[in-house]
């Protein structure tokens, strides 16, 4: 989480997502920001509510009173020692007060005293980033499943190609083996299966 001084185009209709939170927060003060502990949990604290971010598993964002009573949730989630959905009291997440042992950033240490900030250097870094278009990754996944498809069926044509070289040069020898009695079938390789004749072959 970072600020940042980019803009970005708002979509022509506000999700209503955004309409609630507007309307809860439009015009609040905030008092505070901070992170709980050293979990991936960032609360920023209302007059009269908490907005709680969580960078973790899928993401989520609830929104609480000051007694931490569940308004809303982004995301509906149950766990053994907590649950997130509307009527339920906000309970953090038991990490067991874990330490941190590796803090990462994206950027390097050049990167961030170069900007003068790391707050800059990570909103450069994130704003670079191009949203994803979900549109053409469904394409391009289509694209690739479709070009593995084709290899396997190109794999096929050329062993049938093979199998068909192979019969038209022995045409004749085949041809012969449906006069053939069963007992020389048999030496010769050939198994007989109702009308059919089967013939095992190495085309390597």
């Amino acid at each position: 989480m970072n600020l940042t001084n980019y803009k970005f185009k708002a979509p022509e209709k506000a999700s209503q997502i955004a309409m609630l939170l507007r309307k809860k927060l439009k015009g609040k003060k905030v008092t505070n920001i901070y992170q709980h502990k050293q979990d991936r949990i960032i609360v920023i604290e209302f007059n009269d509510f908490n907005l709680i971010t969580e960078f973790f598993s899928h993401g989520n964002f609830v929104l609480t009173d000051s007694d931490f009573n569940i308004l809303f949730t982004f995301r509906k989630e149950v766990w053994k020692d907590r649950e997130l959905k509307k009527g339920s009291k906000y309970k953090y997440p038991n990490n067991l007060d874990l330490k941190l042992i590796e803090n990462y950033s994206p950027v390097s240490k050049e990167d961030y005293q170069k900007q003068g900030s790391i707050n800059k250097a990570l909103d450069d870094y994130y704003s670079s980033l191009k949203k994803q278009n979900k549109k053409l990754t469904k394409l391009l996944n289509r694209l690739k499943y479709q070009q593995e498809t084709l290899k396997e069926y190109e794999a096929k044509a050329k062993e049938n190609n093979k199998i068909g070289d192979w019969i038209y040069e022995k045409y004749s020898q085949i041809e012969l083996l449906f006069k053939t009695k069963d007992n020389q079938l048999q030496k010769l390789g050939v198994e007989r299966k109702g009308k059919k004749l089967v013939l095992k072959i190495n085309l390597n």
